[in-house]
């Protein structure tokens, strides 16, 4: 198989997918919703759709049309500004396939082998940063025993703390040549593994990942397949000629690993199913129900406060799953900008805050609670 048809390969797969994920998740992409856009411009929303619309001919150009350069450049004029519009928007499987694309897209033509190589050490990256920050208390006996439910039996810690090394230990695999059999197989059965964990079979959940773990299949199986290459130190040398390999080991090599003390964000970190992302949580009076969509109604009864009678909360999570079918952009500014527009909401803003916990990688009683007060603009700690 030659380089170019490699990379039309990957081009059409992250397309396919991409277009299918778009389509599956239409709220994201409007502005007219109930839950909070975290935009870093102002927009009428017609714009959202005609961007939104405009996104998805570009994917269309970039499926027909892969082998030309020209064809990616429809989708990168309306992504940006969408994500401009509403950063909850840069999911990780938007992210990771966008810098994908632009790695196929940009540079001469003739360095067809140093994008593979691009694209090899970013799919490489992923799988290690994705497996590393697996390495928490939450993933191993929370998140990854419940993702086994279906198969009927309790999964120890051992097992847990297996997946995440093994998730981890895919990038160098798939790095080294003499490995790279090996490693490529057992990628490819962990995709399958997790398609039927939350598939229709399994447990039915997070339907927007079913496409992209179908892609990651195919990606690399096009990337590292039989391919002669592997990422060594000479490579360094030729930097000069292939410049956009820096941002690839900046995004993808060096920056997720600031996620871990807090300078990086979540969703640009590769942190999938870690269970390490700051979780928000909203209090308000009941009678200020008015401020959140029909699509919790059913849940106020449930979601009441045990020490404060008359006071009902939402989590932040549940709600973006249930209206835009994606966990919201995680980060301190979306979480207190989420503050700030339900808080103008409230007929009792005294009786409305937003709670974000931050857990510890494996002491739970370190766990801190930051609350942020519709009435105070400072925040405080518990």
């Amino acid at each position: 198989m030659s380089h170019s048809q490699r990379l039309n390969g990957v081009a059409i797969s992250i397309a396919f997918c991409l277009l299918i994920q778009l389509f599956m998740t239409p709220n994201l992409w409007q502005a007219e919703r109930a839950f909070p856009l975290f935009s870093l411009l102002e927009a009428p929303a017609w714009l959202h759709q005609y961007l939104y619309y405009t996104c998805i001919a570009g994917l269309l150009l970039i499926l027909f049309l892969s082998p030309y350069k020209k064809a990616y450049g429809l989708y990168f004029l309306a992504l940006l500004p969408l994500l401009l519009l509403d950063l909850n928007r840069l999911q990780v499987w938007l992210y990771q396939f966008s810098l994908f694309l632009g790695i196929i897209a940009l540079g001469r033509k003739k360095l067809e082998s140093y994008r593979l190589q691009a694209l090899q050490l970013a799919l490489a990256a992923t799988y290690f940063w994705s497996g590393l920050h697996k390495l928490n208390t939450y993933f191993i006996n929370d998140i990854f025993p419940d993702l086994l439910t279906p198969l009927g039996f309790e999964a120890g810690p051992a097992l847990g703390l297996a997946a995440a090394l093994l998730e981890m230990s895919l990038g160098p695999g798939l790095l080294w040549k003499r490995s790279r059999p090996y490693f490529l197989a057992l990628a490819v059965l962990m995709h399958l593994f997790l398609l039927g964990l939350l598939g229709p079979l399994g447990q039915n959940w997070n339907a927007v990942i079913w496409p992209w773990n179908i892609a990651l299949i195919a990606i690399a199986w096009l990337l590292f397949y039989q391919s002669p290459y592997a990422i060594h130190y000479q490579l360094w040398t030729k930097l000069r000629q292939f410049p956009i390999f820096v941002v690839v080991i900046l995004l993808f090599v060096l920056l997720p690993g600031l996620n871990r003390f807090g300078y990086w964000d979540e969703q640009l970190s590769f942190k999938m199913y870690a269970g390490m992302q700051p979780e928000g949580v909203f209090y308000l009076n009941r009678e200020d129900q008015v401020c959140f969509p029909e699509v919790l109604g059913n849940d106020w009864d449930k979601n009441q406060n045990p020490n404060r009678p008359g006071e009902h909360f939402v989590i932040i999570d549940q709600w973006a799953f249930a209206e835009l079918e994606t966990p919201p952009y995680t980060s301190a500014t979306s979480l207190r900008q989420i503050r700030q527009k339900l808080c103008a909401c409230l007929r009792y803003p005294a009786g409305g805050r937003l709670e974000v916990i931050h857990g510890h990688p494996w002491d739970r009683s370190k766990e801190s609670t930051t609350v942020y007060h519709c009435t105070e603009q400072k925040e405080k700690s518990k």
